[in-house]
């Protein structure tokens, strides 16, 4: 669903003062190509830099013809599918995750629906054989990150996630997978290539 920031917290009258800013599904904040954007109640992170920033303030925001400013709001997760021209042009064999960690809620839910990529099917009543529905649900403490999977999933889905942790206040030493240890890389973010079917990821 697309919003405008007005619509997405109407307490807030600095919203009022701007109509450049889109909302869709709560999570992703999409910006005009001006050079001054507000960014609502919540911590948001630049898609492009990871960088963080706090919400109910204005932003100077330096643009260019390549890039839309985007905002990905903190806790949220966001699957990425490899670039293809069409439906089914390539083989799908890895989606990234995009994890990025909040502090601020000790609890924080994203939805991830995929279903056969064309038809009408959505529109009607679906059937078990051609969709796969996710939660991820994140919590964190000052020194532990967990991401939780719940998947009604009746695709035939054979890709793995390449999961990326954006935004850890600290460094982990220790990844679990499912309750068991689990190999893990650590560069400006904690990344890890796993089944698609995991259930609970823990890092401390």
């Amino acid at each position: 669903m697309i919003l405008d920031t007005n619509d997405e917290d109407n307490t807030d009258l600095s919203e009022e003062e701007t109509d450049e800013e889109t909302v869709i599904e709560e999570h992703e904040l999409i910006l005009s190509t001006t050079a001054k954007h507000y960014l609502p109640k919540g911590d948001w992170y630049d898609f492009y830099t990871n960088q963080r920033l706090e919400g109910k303030q204005f932003v100077e925001v330096d643009v260019d013809l390549a890039h839309i400013p985007m905002y990905i709001l903190a806790g949220s997760t966001i699957p990425m599918y490899p670039v293809q021209q069409y439906v089914g042009a390539i083989r799908i064999e890895l989606v990234t995750l995009k994890v990025y960690f909040d502090a601020e809620q000790d609890f924080f839910e994203s939805v991830f629906f995929e279903d056969n990529g064309d038809g009408y099917d959505y529109k009607s009543s679906l059937t078990k054989e051609n969709y796969t529905y996710r939660i991820f649900i994140q919590e964190s403490e000052p020194s532990k990150f967990f991401l939780t999977q719940f998947v009604e999933d009746y695709r035939n889905v054979s890709y793995q996630f390449l999961i990326q942790v954006i935004g850890l206040p600290f460094t982990p030493t220790i990844c679990e997978l499912d309750g068991q240890p689990y190999p893990f890389e650590q560069t400006n973010w904690v990344s890890l290539t796993c089944p698609s079917s995991f259930e609970s990821l823990v890092l401390r």
